[in-house]
């Protein structure tokens, strides 16, 4: 496929409808460590935008690549094209993450604030939000609109959760944290993320009794994903192993209490337990 692509442009090295596959085809078939294949292939899908500047398939295709390779502001400039030529949800989100990516938050909300004027505060506009005021640390805008979300969305515990994540490791309040996870199973007592945050605190802090309490609760939450289960019993072995009156036996009984498969349960704690 590549040959007939390559005989083409002997023909005509203009030809585009050939020149952007096979720069694609030549990307995709270099390895990591080809450097030389890599940057030939991002030199003809140039070419072909050269050709073709509107193009957005092309364009879509150039960005990847400059993002791939870590030319994130020639990445940015094919977003903003593409998002001017073809304004769907997805440039525009792809325009929003360049943005973000390059710490420009203010572009990124703006992004996000014309999405909303678009088509209202969806689920991708909340988030996108959020995550930019979070990443640009501006925290009064960053409450503001949390308290607002949550006021509007009351049962998304989600973002109450989030909340209370933020609280407890980008502003050091880990009560007020802990606050908002209990608030959150008061209201909803088999809310896995807020019972998962909970034992991530207290290991965190080293506070035994409220650990155990809260990892019990846990796993007697029968709807908890088997790759949580896994990472919480990979975490109360490690917490046990620091106790030497709570060795095998606490930990034995923790895996039959679990109960998983013994494939599973070896894989994880074979080399905590031998």
């Amino acid at each position: 496929h590549m040959v007939l692509l390559e005989r083409a442009l002997e023909i005509d090295s203009t030809a585009s409808e050939a020149l952007w596959p096979l720069a694609r085809a030549q990307y995709m078939f270099a390895t990591r460590r080809d450097s030389a294949q890599r940057q030939l292939a991002v030199k003809n899908m140039k070419r072909a935008a050269y050709y073709n500047p509107n193009d957005v398939d092309i364009l879509e295709n150039l960005a990847i690549m400059f993002d791939y390779e870590g030319r994130n502001e020639e990445a940015l400039k094919c977003y903003e094209q593409i998002a001017e030529q073809r304004p769907t949800k997805s440039a525009q989100i792809q325009l929003a993450e360049s943005y973000r990516n390059l710490k420009r938050f203010d572009k990124a909300l703006g992004v996000y604030n014309q999405m909303e004027r678009q088509s209202g505060r969806t689920r991708e506009v909340i988030w996108g939000k959020l995550y930019a005021l979070r990443d640009g640390n501006d925290s009064l805008q960053l409450f503001a609109f949390l308290d607002t979300i949550i006021n509007e969305h009351p049962n998304a515990y989600e973002y109450q959760i989030f909340k209370g994540e933020l609280y407890a490791h980008q502003y050091h309040c880990p009560d007020s944290a802990v606050a908002i996870y209990k608030g959150v199973l008061l209201q909803s007592p088999q809310n896995k993320q807020a019972q998962y945050a909970l034992v991530k605190h207290y290991a965190a802090v080293e506070d035994r009794d409220n650990f155990y309490a809260s990892i019990k609760t846990l796993v007697n939450n029968k709807h908890i994903e088997e790759h949580v289960r896994k990472e919480i019993l990979d975490n109360y072995i490690r917490y046990c192993l620091t106790e030497d009156s709570l060795r095998l036996s606490s930990i034995r009984q923790f895996l039959d209490e679990m109960e998983f498969d013994e494939n599973a349960t070896g894989q994880i704690s074979a080399s905590h337990v031998a």
